[in-house]
């Protein structure tokens, strides 16, 4: 007799060896799905209405992967109850396929981190390297109008990942 699963993975364990009967509704062997991966992250009950909130407008959730990339998806379950001993909700984060349709950088056990998108702002922003510090003065150069390049004065506001920085 063939056996397949309903989906592609890795078995993870055999409860069957060659040989031994089968019986109906007993497992034979157990396996994952790389392609269907989740996050469960446990959130702090001070910011769980920001997310639950957020969750209902549109946010979405970051999960910066172990090789540097980072994907977002707004595919998140907040659990409707907290744990007594530490006072978190437990929100599940359904991770979407990365790069060729599968999760080449993640396996089931491994940490990541996460972060919530639950609201936006406008800013203006410049790469770290254009900014230039001359004595006091902090500025950028820019090409005007005429083609020429001029040097303007800027007040830096926010530092910001990705090696960007906000104007105030």
């Amino acid at each position: 007799t063939q056996i397949r699963a309903p989906y592609s993975g890795i078995v993870t364990e055999r409860h069957l060896s060659v040989g031994e009967i089968a019986s109906p509704g007993a497992a034979v062997m157990s396996g994952i799905s790389l392609d269907q991966l989740r996050v469960t992250v446990d959130v702090p009950q001070s910011i769980i209405s920001a997310v639950r909130s957020g969750k209902a407008s549109g946010a979405r959730a970051r999960i910066y992967l172990p090789d540097g990339r980072v994907t977002e998806t707004d595919a998140i379950t907040v659990f409707p109850f907290a744990d007594v001993g530490s006072n978190t909700f437990k929100v599940r984060i359904e991770i979407p396929p990365l790069n060729g349709g599968s999760h080449q950088a993640l396996f089931p056990g491994m940490l990541v981190k996460t972060g919530f998108v639950i609201g936006a702002k406008d800013a203006v922003t410049v790469p770290r390297q254009a900014v230039v510090h001359r004595s006091e003065v902090t500025g950028v150069y820019v090409i005007g109008q005429d083609g020429r390049l001029c040097f303007r004065y800027i007040r830096l506001g926010q530092g910001l990942p990705e090696r960007y920085v906000a104007l105030a």
